[in-house]
């Protein structure tokens, strides 16, 4: 009886929710329980990569990254070097 209750719960949950919201939990649901074809699996909409996408060497390179990105339009400054 607690699975019928807990399904309810989840149906009502998701009778609530927007067309965006609803495209975001199937793609979750479809990361859990991956189709049995794995040629439709697309690692471009998975919501649990796109949080880890970025460069690797992040923590080495992050001076170096950031001030490749500041610019006069980017709301930062940079100290100048003194020799």
């Amino acid at each position: 009886m607690a699975d019928n209750t807990l399904h309810e719960q989840l149906i009502a949950r998701i009778k609530t929710l927007t067309d965006e919201d609803a495209r975001a939990l199937l793609g979750m649901i479809d990361a859990l329980h991956p189709a049995k074809d794995s040629h439709s699996y697309d690692r471009a909409k998975d919501p649990l990569i796109g949080g880890m996408h970025g460069p690797q060497d992040l923590s080495k390179r992050a001076k170096e990254i950031l001030r490749d990105d500041i610019d006069r339009r980017s709301g930062w400054t940079q100290k100048e070097r003194k020799p």
